[in-house]
């Protein structure tokens, strides 16, 4: 009498012996089903991310930090290979920035904002009395202003993390 596990993997190896040997067949058959089953794919992705956030923010910090040098050449090569779409980039968002700027913030400004805040980061509450950046509450990328009334305080990892939301 053949076990379960036994029938399991002689199942597995003769489905593997198959696959390798019709390799492009199964390469079409399933080129067709995802072309088929677009939306349902989509919708299996996105349940997968929110069940797994957890998994897939740890999974890419642990990748980050193993892969350092990889990444910044990586980032630098699309840089030099995109070149006039950095610099296009770059010229629009100075652009904005002037056209924006009502010319209201002052280092008097800024300092008078630290002490309304209590030098504490607003987004995780750390001490940024040494060390803080300027961040729009509402991006210049989504219509903000560069005044005073629309800049907050955070320390540089807070900044970093919000990136261009509100």
């Amino acid at each position: 009498m053949i076990s379960i596990e036994e029938k399991l993997e002689r199942d597995r190896k003769k489905s593997l012996k198959y696959r390798n040997s019709h390799l492009e067949e199964c390469r079409e058959r399933c080129r067709k089903w995802q072309q088929k089953n677009v939306e349902y794919i989509k919708k299996y992705k996105k349940k997968y991310r929110i069940e797994h956030k957890n998994y897939i923010i740890e999974y890419n910090v642990e990748w980050r930090t193993k892969n350092k040098e990889y990444n910044k050449n990586r980032i630098k090569k699309w840089i030099a290979d995109n070149y006039y779409h950095v610099l296009v980039y770059n010229r629009a968002r100075q652009s904005k920035l002037k056209i924006l700027s009502d010319g209201s913030i002052t280092n008097e400004a800024i300092l008078s904002l630290l002490g309304k805040q209590n030098s504490i980061c607003l987004m995780c509450g750390k001490d940024i009395s040494n060390c803080y950046t300027l961040d729009h509450i509402k991006p210049i990328s989504k219509g903000g202003t560069n005044s005073i009334f629309n800049i907050q305080l955070l320390c540089k990892s807070c900044n970093c993390k919000k990136g261009n939301r509100e």
